[in-house]
């Protein structure tokens, strides 16, 4: 077994030499267990601080193979980068540190991250408070303003979408998304707005619920106000997300 570590560069002193010694994954063991998601990202006390430990897990169906284990750091260095550009911006939280524990050809992944207080998930407010109209909206401003600084998230998910108690919108896990360097084409943004769609359907279907007020114009009107100015597609968009997905789609789920 090898391990190999990184930092940002902000961590330092006792508690950055504590984690070559004894590594992330020694912090992560020890941390309290964080409601939601899929159950490995921890709260760690260091001190006077707190910060967010994970391991690094699949979701959907690769999870039921490999659901922790991955054979290369490419898609980790990537996500290290546009996490790190997101945040400059105050679009995604800190990440701090990252080690690889290799076992055999296959990796295990730990991600240090500067912890959000009182955060609360787009998924989580559609299935408290979905009527709340204008934190939905800010939500859609946060994806326009990701989409404005070039980057298309490949899990578009409500999950990935947190509005934190100091009124900022952050978004999370941009393992396998993309940077643009060159203004994001009106496609790729609805493209990418579709699939918080089926997020958001999925979250009503399964979970049973019934929205008075439907999330669909709350979020355009946010993502037009993060993006800049108001896309003639958004009309069709928010009228193509009102039809919940296909049979097949949700056969998937």
């Amino acid at each position: 077994m090898g391990t190999s570590f990184r930092s940002d560069g902000a961590l330092e002193g006792d508690f950055l030499q504590g984690l070559k010694r004894q590594g992330l994954r020694s912090l992560w063991l020890g941390a309290e267990p964080l409601a939601g998601g899929r159950g490995t990202a921890r709260k760690a006390r260091v001190g006077d601080r707190i910060y967010l430990v994970k391991r690094e897990s699949r979701g959907g169906l690769a999870s039921r193979f490999l659901p922790d284990r991955y054979l290369m750091r490419a898609p980790f260095e990537r996500e290290w980068r546009i996490t790190s550009y997101l945040a400059g911006r105050d679009l995604a939280p800190r990440i701090l540190a990252r080690e690889y524990v290799r076992s055999g050809p296959l990796l295990s992944v730990y991600s240090l991250y500067e912890y959000v207080p009182a955060a609360v998930s787009l998924a989580d407010l559609m299935r408290l408070s979905p009527d709340d109209v204008s934190r939905v909206a800010f939500a859609g401003r946060g994806v326009g303003l990701v989409h404005r600084a070039g980057v298309v998230h490949a899990d578009l998910n409500a999950g990935n979408v947190l509005l934190t108690g100091s009124g900022s919108v952050l978004l999370i896990d941009f393992r396998h998304s993309v940077h643009s360097e060159t203004t994001l084409t009106a496609g790729r943004r609805r493209k990418n707005l579709d699939r918080l769609a089926r997020s958001l359907h999925k979250i009503r279907l399964l979970g049973g619920l019934t929205w008075d007020t439907p999330p669909w114009n709350a979020l355009a009107d946010g993502y037009a106000e993060g993006w800049g100015s108001r896309d003639a597609w958004l009309p069709d968009w928010v009228l193509g997300s009102e039809e919940p997905p296909s049979r097949l789609r949700r056969l998937a789920w």
